[in-house]
């Protein structure tokens, strides 16, 4: 049985249980109102996973990614235009030559990715145009640009994420967690990045938009940014937007000091946040002149390439996530089993 006649005659409560190396598949248009599960903890998936037009699907475990011989695509795992949709405990790697794009979720809504481990990819994930969405407990390692973008969205909350050791390829402005609003779009609301943490060579948690404000209630709470960039935490053009708790480590040996910035926007509460000393390497007169780094970048490159693209919403770094993934392939059993509901409440600002 392949796994989409499986999917296509499982029933509310089944799990459907895959094994070995699954290659390229599509699921779709197919909504569960208890949910199913697919539990993937021993599969191994040498090509683009996708759910499209789904509803109430759990995918737990399983390896996405880069597979010596096999893995061609430039994407590991696409959801599109779905709702109820987590994935628990994935493992998606790239080969960390800053092609390769990870887990990328659009005109979704109800999405959880959880405890992830995201290593070697030009994305770790990618939210854009999604309405209530956690991305909580992950981690991305070796990311050649971002670990998260989220764009164009509603009610998301990123929590307790890491990034480390990032590998930045030429041309890119890494950041941790960056959002943004696309021109012409309404803009972004209600995104919560709480108890984040990023360290090395990448900016922190930023909202950036070159032309238009960025967002509106954007909460950027007890994160720890310990890096070699200018932009430890940014929010350029936010409004009724709350900035405390954070704190900043320039690291020694850095070109810039890594600062807070929230220029422009309106009624932010902006306060508590530690800034730490200026490294011996770094002159004094750097302490409130840092540069934009990859401003420009984003400006000319990133954001001009995305708004050409035909599923709409801006995209910076990673414009080619939102390619649409086609796929068949891999075989899987049904298992009937009660679904057990996973809900992950990110504490509470």
């Amino acid at each position: 049985m392949t796994l989409r006649s499986a999917f296509a005659a499982a029933q509310d409560g089944d799990t459907i249980k895959l094994s070995g190396i699954i290659t390229k598949q599509t699921l779709s248009n197919r909504s569960f109102a208890n949910g199913i599960t697919i539990d993937a903890t021993e599969a191994l998936f040498g090509g683009t996973f996708a759910l499209s037009g789904v509803g109430g699907v759990t995918v737990a475990g399983g390896l996405f990614g880069y597979l010596p011989g096999t893995w061609q695509d430039s994407q590991t795992v696409r959801v599109v235009n779905s709702s109820r949709v987590n994935f628990l405990n994935p493992v998606v790697t790239g080969a960390g030559i800053g092609k390769e794009l990870g887990l990328s979720v659009t005109r979704s809504q109800d999405v959880i990715i959880a405890d992830g481990q995201f290593s070697g990819l030009r994305l770790g994930v990618g939210f854009s145009a999604v309405t209530n969405g956690s991305l909580i407990g992950n981690s991305f390692t070796g990311n050649t640009s971002d670990g998260i973008n989220i764009a164009d969205s509603r009610f998301v909350t990123a929590s307790r994420n890491i990034c480390r050791d990032s590998a930045p390829s030429v041309g890119a402005h890494p950041d941790c967690i960056q959002l943004w609003s696309s021109a012409g779009l309404p803009m972004q609301s209600d995104i919560s990045l709480l108890n984040n943490e990023a360290y090395g060579q990448t900016q922190g948690f930023t909202s950036f938009n070159p032309t238009t404000a960025s967002g509106i209630r954007i909460s950027m709470i007890g994160n720890r940014v310990e890096t070699s960039m200018p932009q430890g935490i940014a929010c350029y053009g936010c409004f009724d937007s709350i900035i405390t708790d954070n704190v900043l480590i320039t690291l020694p040996g850095s070109q810039w000091r890594t600062f807070l910035r929230t220029p422009g926007g309106a009624n932010n509460i902006v306060e508590n946040n530690s800034i730490g000393p200026l490294p011996t390497s770094l002159d004094e007169s750097l302490e409130g002149d840092e540069p934009m780094i990859g401003f420009a970048a984003l400006s000319s490159r990133s954001f001009g390439a995305a708004l050409a693209l035909p599923l709409g919403g801006a995209v910076p770094e990673p414009a080619v996530w939102l390619q649409l993934l086609l796929g068949f392939g891999c075989a899987g059993v049904v298992l009937r089993q009660r679904r057990q509901a996973r809900h992950d409440e990110p504490r509470a600002a």
